[in-house]
């Protein structure tokens, strides 16, 4: 049986009061296997992703803080260099054929894990 353990909203401020317009929500939910998920719910961010609405990570068990840094680097920061890395070392791109799961172990090498 899974659980959610953590939501965060990811947004900005609403000029108007004190809450928050998000634009994606990250959760971690936990079970047989812990995932970190992200859901865009802005539709001009799906549009520039080409589509993509949602995307999961499945994280290692002996490096799951480094794996959470790096799906935010990847999935919510877009950082340009982290999504080159990973395109590369997992040989497709989001521009023609959008990433929408990363499973750690079986995805990379020991190796390319390493150098992420």
């Amino acid at each position: 049986m899974a659980s959610v353990s953590a939501v965060v909203l990811i947004g900005r401020g609403h000029p108007n009061d004190g809450g928050n317009r998000h634009f994606a929500v990250v959760s971690l939910e936990e079970g047989s296997r812990p995932s970190f998920n992200l859901e865009w719910r802005s539709p001009s961010i799906q549009r520039e992703l080409g589509g993509l609405r949602s995307f999961t990570m499945i994280p290692t068990v002996e490096d799951t803080l480094h794996d959470c840094l790096l799906y935010v680097a990847f999935a919510v920061a877009r950082v340009p260099e982290v999504v080159t890395a990973i395109e590369s070392a997992r040989g497709n791109g989001l521009a023609g054929h959008p990433i929408r799961r990363l499973e750690m172990y079986d995805d990379f090498a020991p190796r390319d894990r390493g150098l992420l």
